[in-house]
């Protein structure tokens, strides 16, 4: 259990006309099993843009003045992002803690659990439900040698939140940001701690919605590359704690770099399947080749085997205190079957070409692009227009 219990505050915006009906009711449904409800307001001023960075840069700084001003220490104050589609686990904030009081020093930290966008996905198109499936799979059971990140849901101490400068308003991947900011702090260390507990979040169902949405996640690749390469030039960063953030950035999942080399690979894959299927008839491959080809195939169809046991287990147990609209069986078979030419698919769709679509617009359209939050569940269904960011 936690030891003390946990505040609430809703970051809505000024010109958010409906943040009061949010806000009783979650003084309403939630008010017993918190310590305080807050509200924060963000009006915005001239040149600062609308986004979930500059919201909530408004509302730590306005709790951190409000708790300071209470005596409390900001390095005990752990702050808890989540997106207004997030549910969080019931023992998510405790496993916060637990591991906060772990660490030798967790005051410096980011803590975060598996990415998770399960709750509407029998609502989603296939090629949606199989992204979104990879990609939750490759967070929840990264490699051990790997260097985590926050995605949307993450938590640190409101002391260290200070330390790093709260959030970059007009920065759009605040959760990508502010851990590379993070380990700038920290002369290039890693700081993100992975803790067992989920917050499950909605997804972007729609295939053009789900295309816009990646365009927004890799305009933030773009910028966020950008930014580490200025640190070498316009800060006094040493080269080796420089090269750990950029290293880190560059092999993070989703990265610019990534994206290029994703897409040197599937030039070169192009290339020697059209060598073989043209001359593969004229020449027979080595032995030692086919021995190899035999191997690669071999593993595929391990990884292939260990990725649905993995997630059969993950669906029948942690999720299970979810309320997700699971899919039918002849739904899963189908993505069963299909996965393999998805999976293909969106590498392209939305991955190399959101790419490369925001590396044109900041080239030739604009050095900005407009927030606007993807329609999600509800909001999906009802097709509500709206460019606020969550809150």
């Amino acid at each position: 259990g936690l030891a003390t219990l946990p505040i609430a505050v809703l970051a809505a915006e000024e010109r958010d006309c409906g943040r009061h009906v949010a806000f009783a009711e979650i003084q309403r449904t939630c008010g017993g099993r918190l310590g305080r409800v807050i509200m924060t307001a963000h009006e915005l001023v001239d040149g600062e843009p609308a986004g979930k960075a500059s919201n909530e840069n408004f509302a730590v700084r306005e709790v951190y003045k409000a708790l300071m001003e209470e005596g409390l220490d900001p390095f005990e104050v752990m702050v808890t992002i989540a997106d207004a589609d997030s549910i969080l686990s019931p023992t998510y904030l405790a496993h916060v803690e637990h591991a906060y009081r772990s660490e030798p020093d967790g005051r410096r930290l980011i803590y975060k659990g598996p990415l998770n966008v399960y709750r509407n996905f029998a609502e989603a198109n296939l090629l949606v439900q199989c992204m979104e499936l990879t990609r939750c799979h490759t967070d929840a059971f990264h490699g051990l040698f790997t260097v985590p990140y926050p995605y949307s849901n993450y938590s640190l101490s409101l002391g260290f939140a200070c330390e790093i400068g709260f959030w970059t308003p007009d920065v759009m991947p605040e959760d990508i940001h502010t851990a590379n900011k993070a380990m700038v702090n920290s002369f290039g260390s890693r700081v993100t701690v992975t803790i067992p507990a989920v917050i499950c979040n909605d997804l972007v169902a729609g295939v053009c919605d789900r295309y816009a949405q990646a365009k927004r996640h890799q305009w933030g690749s773009v910028t966020e590359i950008a930014w580490v390469l200025t640190l070498l030039k316009d800060t006094n960063l040493r080269f080796p704690a420089w090269w750990a953030v950029f290293s880190s950035e560059s092999g993070r999942a989703g990265s610019l770099p990534g994206a290029v080399m994703c897409l040197v690979g599937l030039v070169l894959q192009i290339l020697i399947a059209i060598a073989l299927a043209v001359h593969g008839s004229k020449y027979a491959l080595p032995s030692n080749a086919t021995f190899a080809l035999g191997v690669l195939g071999a593993g595929a169809v391990l990884q292939w085997a260990c990725f649905w046991v993995a997630e059969i287990i993950w669906w029948n147990t942690v999720m299970c205190q979810f309320p997700i609209e699971r899919p039918s069986v002849c739904r899963w078979l189908l993505i069963f079957v299909a996965m393999p030419v998805a999976n293909a698919i969106n590498i392209v769709l939305f991955f190399i070409l959101p790419t490369f679509h925001a590396l044109y617009h900041a080239a030739f359209i604009s050095s900005s692009l407009k927030y606007v939050t993807a329609p999600k569940g509800d909001a999906a269904r009802l097709r509500v227009p709206s460019s606020l960011p969550p809150m």
